[in-house]
This record gives C-alpha cells, sequence and structure tokens, in this order.
C-alpha cells in the first residue's frame, strides 16, 4: 500500500506541565505549503467579500480580494537563474 505524504495521519506527543502531562494527538496532513495549501487559501477566499483588503508581500503592501492573483503556475523554470558560488565570488546562469 502507497501513500502520500499529504495523506498520512501521523501520531505526536503533546508534553506540558513541566513534563508530567503527555497527551497522544492526531495530527493530520500538513496544509502550510505547496500545493494543499494553495488549495487551502483558495477555500478561504471564496468566503470572503470582494470589498475586503488582503495583506501580502510580508505584510508591505495591502490589495483587494477582487485584484488577488487567482492562480499561479505550479511549474517554475530555473531558466535563466543567477547561481552563486565559491562563498559568493562567483556566479553562473543556469
Amino acid at each position: 500500500m502507497s501513500y502520500s505524504f499529504y495523506e498520512l495521519i501521523m501520531r505526536a506527543s503533546l508534553v506540558s506541565g513541566r513534563g508530567t502531562t503527555v497527551q497522544r494527538i492526531d495530527v493530520h496532513s500538513p496544509n502550510w505549503a505547496g500545493e494543499p495549501y494553495r488549495e487551502y487559501l483558495q477555500e478561504k477566499m471564496k468566503g470572503v467579500s470582494a470589498n475586503e483588503t488582503v495583506t501580502i508581500c510580508r505584510g508591505t503592501a495591502c490589495v483587494k480580494v477582487e485584484n488577488y492573483p487567482k492562480s499561479r503556475p505550479k511549474i517554475y523554470s530555473t531558466n535563466g537563474c543567477i547561481i552563486v558560488t565559491n562563498r559568493g565570488t562567483s556566479s553562473r546562469i543556469l
């Protein structure tokens, strides 16, 4: 049986009270990065009115929900990226 990383349910121990209390909890698939996070944001944005503003760019810019980009390309190309090598003394273009 094969499982995807996002389908696993893991068990975690939550230690509290200076180590005297241990609780076993189920941790579901993480949705804080990649495609699951993108889907999570799309679902959240459906319930928000179009006149609301959203903070983006690490809190330095605001944009209305109606102007928020709906989707981004899923595959990013590294063609033309600059890679710095040798402790920052030289670089090369991919």
